[in-house]
This record gives structure tokens, C-alpha cells and sequence, in this order.
């Protein structure tokens, strides 16, 4: 189920998602079955780890809560 809430997408990341959003499955054991959630906003995105046991980077760097432009890596 796709989740559209005031302009912004909901993706939830992980090996077997069941939390609320649009589910991205990725079929590795160091991805949680939860990993983390990524909200859209406009141009940019606000990744959150939802708790996964191997943690969430981007760009390198870890972090409970980042938001990134859509042209990062």
C-alpha cells in the first residue's frame, strides 16, 4: 500500500516490511527486517533508522535521523 500524507511518500526499507508505508524489500541478512523509513519532501528525503541491528548510513555516516537531497548516493 502506498502512503501519500500532505505531500510527502512514506517507503519503509527492509528485509520483510510490516510497518506502515510503501514497502522497499531488500533480500539481505544485514538489512533488518524494519530497517528504516524514507519520507519524501519535495526535493528531499528524511531517512530514519527504525532500530536495525547493523544501523543506517548515508554517505558513510550513521545516524537515527538524516535528511538528504535526492542527488546523494
Amino acid at each position: 500500500p502506498f502512503q501519500k500524507v500532505a505531500n510527502m511518500s512514506i517507503y519503509i526499507v527492509g528485509r520483510s516490511p510490516s510497518e506502515p508505508g510503501t514497502p522497499i524489500r531488500i533480500d539481505n541478512k544485514s538489512v533488518s527486517r524494519n530497517h528504516c523509513r524514507l519520507t519524501e519532501m519535495g526535493d528531499r528525503y528524511k531517512i530514519e533508522d527504525l532500530s536495525s541491528t547493523s544501523g543506517t548510513f548515508v554517505n558513510h555516516l550513521g545516524g537515527w535521523k538524516q535528511i538528504v537531497t535526492a542527488n546523494v548516493r
